[in-house]
């Protein structure tokens, strides 16, 4: 998870760094209002560490703007003993949680932890998505019951990835949420690749399902296989019970699309009538039993993009898995 921390006083800022390093964290600093506006309107981040009195500028400012820009982003206010009226017009504003300042870093380290699983997690200690089970205090992972060793960029990846399921996030935003400030570390994106790579064979040879879908040239897509299943489902279901003796229903699959093809004798200038819910033998020809209208709604559902086509004397029906 990654962490920027607004703080002006230079100890404090870089104590806070380090601890919460230690703990797995990737930390971004910012030591005045001038640096955390721009890095909040740069980049996106899980939480923010947040002083209110900074140079330049109102800490509570940059939290109105958070709230506006990056409302899913968790803000942890640092207050002084004596600011009661900081705290109450930060919460007011949208703060999740302050601390006052002394503190100990095990407690600011318990909070921020209980905001990540509240903010992310609907407050539970593991995460679960069909087979694959993550405890992030303890950076545990189990596919199938049994335990999975990760690197620690593995893991943070694999956090990174099941929290934004369904949503595609492109390289540079992943090499951003593992190294932070030292990006540049990912190597033209390499490193990127490789951690991917990593990752889904040691699901995989645990007996779990590549959940991973690479979307050519944007980046990756975290999200449930038996999506598609269902998909392919209709798409055979309907050739059974409305196409024609003989004909015959191509299926071809890649990593990031579906298409589903058929010889059938529909004209062209009827082929729009293909997107009804059924079409049987009759005047416009035989079925080509692809149920697309079907297909197409489900496609609109998970920001898939559906496409139709008719090449070389086949009706084709093209599915690609990004939004």
């Amino acid at each position: 998870m990654k962490i920027l921390i607004v703080e002006d006083e230079t100890a404090i800022r870089e104590d806070i760094a380090a601890y919460l390093q230690k703990e797995g964290f990737v930390c971004e600093q910012a030591a005045d209002y001038d640096a955390a506006d721009e890095k909040v309107y740069l980049h996106e981040y899980d939480l923010v560490v947040l002083d209110i009195t900074l140079p330049h500028g109102n800490g509570l400012d940059i939290l109105r703007k958070l709230k506006k820009t990056a409302p899913a982003t968790a803000t942890l206010i640092l207050s002084a003993k004596n600011s009661l009226d900081d705290k109450v017009r930060g919460l007011d504003l949208g703060a999740d949680d302050y601390i006052t300042k002394p503190f100990h870093l095990p407690e600011l380290n318990a909070r921020v932890k209980a905001l990540l699983r509240r903010r992310f997690f609907q407050g539970k200690q593991a995460i679960v998505f069909e087979e694959i089970e993550i405890d992030p205090a303890d950076n545990v992972i189990q596919v199938n019951g049994s335990s999975v060793e990760l690197s620690k960029k593995e893991f943070d990846l694999l956090l990174f990835l099941i929290t934004n399921k369904n949503r595609v996030l492109t390289k540079a935003a992943i090499a951003e949420h593992l190294w932070g400030d030292y990006m540049d570390l990912a190597d033209n994106f390499g490193l990127v690749y490789s951690h991917i790579k990593n990752l889904r064979k040691k699901i995989v040879q645990q007996g779990g399902n590549d959940y991973i879908k690479t979307v050519y040239g944007m980046g990756y897509k975290f999200t449930n296989r038996s999506l598609v299943e269902i998909l392919i489902k209709n798409f055979l279901e309907n050739a059974i019970r409305y196409s024609l003796p003989g004909d015959t229903i191509a299926v071809r699959s890649g990593p990031e699309k579906i298409t589903f093809s058929n010889p059938g004798k529909v004209a062209l200038e009827h082929s729009e009538r293909l997107f009804q819910r059924f079409h049987k033998q009759g005047s416009y020809g035989p079925s080509l039993g692809l149920g697309l209208a079907i297909a197409r709604e489900i496609c609109a559902v998970y920001g898939w993009e559906a496409t139709y086509a008719f090449r070389g004397g086949q009706h084709a029906f093209q599915v690609r898995f990004f939004s």
